[in-house]
This record gives structure tokens, C-alpha cells and sequence, in this order.
């Protein structure tokens, strides 16, 4: 149970704050053992080094009492070694050890100390001095040996050994338990700071996350404080401006619905009304065939718009397929305005256009192309008054072809230009036939072209419709000649 326990806590993600926090304290830990290990080594270093230089002149001394003195300098030997510290060693010249200062004091060999080679180094006549390791329970040890160069020093000394414990330990101590107090008061109080600071951290980034989760449920109407680090404050911008974005897209995909909605509920209950109309089989033949006409009409008008809902589903997944080929739009310009004929003649619509110079060949998928002009065509011949004239031009420069398509008509308002290529706008009012998908449709397929499509007012009046289409690399050439 315990065990389970244990493992599920150590599974258990880490807060930031606790990240924080422990992350602090690792490197103020790190840090000071870091310190504690260079002062160590330092002092050590120190008290070898000075262990080591104050033996060499003793050494030195005691070597030059041996070979200027008798027998009496062995006493002298004796007051300096019991006055320096350490051990003495006189060496004869077969490094035997012929004498040892102080008597008293029971030291280990002194081949533990230094070894063979040693030994012969200093009865070579070379002086030596180095810090030999711990062994056993002792600690590291000072060793100078300085050779004796006269045969007839006392006893035939040949060498003389110095050593002496390093020493230090009890200021080693000293500095430790200091350094250690010092260490654990440090991370006390870095501890502290850290935590602090990471709850200043860790607060806003928490205050962050239950907003997202509101935002996650589906309310867009969160207030995101955009407190703490720079790092976190642009967070909470990027989520602030992320929340109005969703809700801008909740609120069109609602539009979205209610507008579908209204705009099946309208032909389907024209569509139903015919349908009863036509079952009680006592109609006139004029009225049972008028009431197929508006059932076949409404069909039709359905058809349209599931057709325009499906082209819009497809290019707002980007998965539309576009096959691009060199097309000349004039042509297809004149094939569009020609099936629209009927239509035009019915609201006493007339179509004027003006040919391009030479031909207007673009890089176009010819069926969306068709499909782009078919929508500008008949806005312009729906929102025109009757008895009116829509004036279409094609002018050609290096980069693009531009259609423009302007209807008489009443100015027009921005707000309305605004909207008009909006989904479901209808150019301020209802119009018999239309989806209002026309000209979202137009403007998208023609944006995954590389083109535009802008409208404007002019102050006379009436509505100005531009198409800019990239040109084709194979559009020289001569256009031929249309009607006017």
C-alpha cells in the first residue's frame, strides 16, 4: 500500500511553482557546495604549501649543524626538532636510519613515508620536498629531505628527513562549521525568496488555465487578467485575443445556422404549400400546373443553395479542387452573360460591354471561373432597376485582367458595402432566387486564384463590382471583337 502510494505521488506532475522552487534550491545547494569544495581544496592547499616551506631552511639548518659541528650538534638537532615540530631522521649512506628525533615520540617506519626512489633521490645529493597522503588514521604529511654532502659529518650522516603533519584541521573545522551555517542560512532565505517569486509566477499562470477552461466550456465572455512576468502577460494577451476570436466564430456559426434555417424554412414551407395544395386532386388543370411550377421552382431554388453551402464547406476546409488551365475570360464572359439573357430580359435588364484590346488569357479553373462571373452577373442584373443598363468592361496590364461591373442604381450605404460579400447578404433586402452566398463565394474563389475582388460606390450612384485575375503566361495575343 505504501509502496503503491509512493508510486503514485513520484507520477504525479510537478507544479510549476514546485518546479520553481526545487530548481532554486538545487542551485543555491549546488552553489554553495561548490564554495565549501574551492575552500576546501584552498586551505588544504595553504597549509601544505606553508607546512612545506617552513621545514626546508629547518632542514637545511640541521643538515649544516651535522657537518660543521661534533658530536654536540646532535643535541642541538634534538632542541630544534622538539622546537619545530615533526620528526627528524638522520640517514646514512645506504639509507639505514642512524638516528631519530624526538626518542620519545613512536613514529611509523619512515619507508611509509618516502619511498626508495625518494631515498636515493636525496642521498644522490638532490633536496627534496613534497606532501606525502594519509595513511591510516594519520593525516597527510610534510616531508623535506636535504642530503648531507660532507663525509665526515657526524654519525656519516648522508641525508636529513623532516616531516611533520600537515595540520590545519581544527581551522578547517572552524571555516566549515561556518561556511555550513552560512550555507543553511542562504538557502533559507533563498528558499524563500524563490518561493515567493514563483507564486508570483505560478498565480497568474493558474488564474490563466481555469480561464481557459472556461473558455474550453464554451464562454467567450471571460475576463483574462493580464498580470505577472512579461512572458505570462503576453500569454494572457494571446489568450485574451484567442477568447474574442472564438467568440467571433461562435457567434457567425450560430449566424451560420440561423440564417441556413431561414433560409430552407422559406422554400421548403412555398414547396409544402404547393404540395397540399395539389393533393386533394380537385384542382383546375391551369392551377394544378402553376402549383408544379412553384414546387418545381422552390426545388430548384433548394438545389442552389445546398449546391452554394457545399462550395463553401469545401473552400472554408480548403480541400476545393482547383484545375488550373489558361482561359480566356472574355469568352467566358460573353457564355455567362448569354445564359443569364433570359433572366436579364425578364427584369428589363440590358448588358453593355466593352472588349479588351487584346486577349485576356488568365490562369483560372474554367468551371469555378464560370461560376465566379455567373455570381457578379446576376447581381448586377438582380439589383438593378428595370428598364436599366449594367456596364461591363475588361481592361488588361501586365500582371492581371480586370473585369469591372457597374449597375445604376442608389448610392450605397458603407455599412452595406461592408457586408456584401458576407454570407447570407443580400445587399440590404430579400431578393427572389438568392442565398446570399453569391458573392462570398465569388470573392473566395477568387481569393484561391491569387485574385480580388472589391466593390464600391460611386458618388453618382450604383454599384461597382472589380475582379482582378492573375494573367496567364500564354495571354498574348488578339482578342476578337464582342458585342457592345
Amino acid at each position: 500500500m505504501i509502496l503503491r502510494r509512493l508510486r503514485a505521488r513520484a507520477q504525479r506532475p510537478v507544479s510549476l511553482r514546485g518546479y520553481l522552487v526545487t530548481g532554486s534550491a538545487a542551485v543555491v545547494v549546488a552553489t554553495f557546495t561548490a564554495l565549501v569544495l574551492l575552500l576546501w581544496a584552498f586551505f588544504i592547499r595553504h597549509f601544505q604549501v606553508g607546512r612545506v616551506n617552513a621545514l626546508l631552511p629547518r632542514a637545511a639548518a640541521v643538515a649544516h649543524l651535522l657537518v660543521r659541528h661534533a658530536h654536540a650538534a646532535l643535541l642541538r638537532v634534538g632542541s630544534l626538532a622538539r622546537a619545530g615540530g615533526g620528526d627528524v631522521w638522520l640517514v646514512g649512506r645506504h639509507g639505514g636510519v642512524l638516528r631519530r628525533y624526538p626518542r620519545t615520540r613512536a613514529l611509523a617506519a619512515l619507508s611509509q613515508w618516502v619511498t626508495a626512489a625518494q631515498m636515493r633521490q636525496v642521498l644522490a645529493g638532490h633536496a627534496l620536498a613534497f606532501v606525502a597522503p594519509a595513511r591510516g588514521l594519520r593525516g597527510s604529511m610534510a616531508v623535506v629531505g636535504d642530503p648531507v654532502r660532507s663525509p665526515t659529518a657526524v654519525l656519516g650522516t648522508r641525508a636529513v628527513f623532516w616531516l611533520a603533519p600537515v595540520g590545519g584541521a581544527a581551522v578547517l573545522r572552524a571555516v566549515g562549521s561556518r561556511v555550513a551555517l552560512v550555507a543553511a542560512v542562504g538557502l533559507g532565505v533563498a528558499v524563500t525568496l524563490f518561493a515567493w517569486l514563483a507564486e508570483r509566477v505560478a498565480r497568474p499562470v493558474r488564474h490563466l488555465e481555469a480561464a481557459a477552461r472556461r473558455i474550453a466550456g464554451g464562454a467567450f465572455d471571460v475576463a483574462v487578467a493580464i498580470t505577472g512576468p512579461a512572458e505570462v502577460r503576453s500569454l494572457a494577451a494571446s489568450l485574451s485575443e484567442m477568447e474574442l476570436q472564438l467568440g467571433e466564430v461562435d457567434r457567425q456559426r450560430r449566424e451560420f445556422l440561423a440564417d441556413v434555417s431561414h433560409e430552407l424554412r422559406s422554400p421548403l414551407t412555398a414547396l409544402r404549400g404547393a404540395l397540399e395544395g395539389m393533393r386533394g386532386g380537385t384542382l383546375a388543370r391551369a392551377e394544378r400546373d402553376r402549383y408544379l411550377g412553384l414546387a418545381l421552382a422552390e426545388t430548384a431554388r433548394l438545389t442552389r443553395l445546398v449546391d452554394d453551402l457545399l462550395v463553401m464547406a469545401r473552400i472554408d476546409s480548403g480541400r476545393i479542387p482547383l484545375h488550373r488551365a489558361p482561359v480566356d475570360i472574355w469568352e467566358a464572359l460573353l457564355r455567362v452573360a448569354l445564359s443569364l439573357e433570359p433572366m436579364a430580359a425578364l427584369r428589363q435588364v440590358r448588358f453593355r460591354f466593352g472588349a479588351p484590346p487584346e486577349a485576356a488569357r488568365v490562369d483560372a479553373d474554367p468551371d469555378r471561373l464560370s461560376q465566379v462571373l455567373w455570381n457578379l452577373l446576376y447581381n448586377a442584373a438582380r439589383h438593378a432597376p428595370p428598364d436599366a443598363e449594367a456596364y461591363v468592361c475588361v481592361a488588361v496590364d501586365p500582371q492581371a485582367v480586370s473585369v469591372t461591373i457597374a449597375n445604376p442604381g442608389p448610392p450605397i450605404s458603407g455599412d452595406v458595402l461592408a457586408r456584401l460579400f458576407d454570407r447570407f447578404e443580400q445587399g440590404g433586402g430579400e431578393a427572389e432566387g438568392s442565398s446570399g452566398l453569391g458573392l462570398a463565394i465569388a470573392r473566395a474563389l477568387a481569393e484561391a486564384h491569387g485574385g480580388t475582388l472589391a466593390a464600391a460606390s460611386p458618388p453618382e450612384g450604383g454599384l461597382r463590382v472589380t475582379l482582378r485575375w492573375p494573367r496567364s503566361s500564354q495571354g498574348a495575343g488578339v482578342s476578337p471583337a464582342g458585342p457592345s
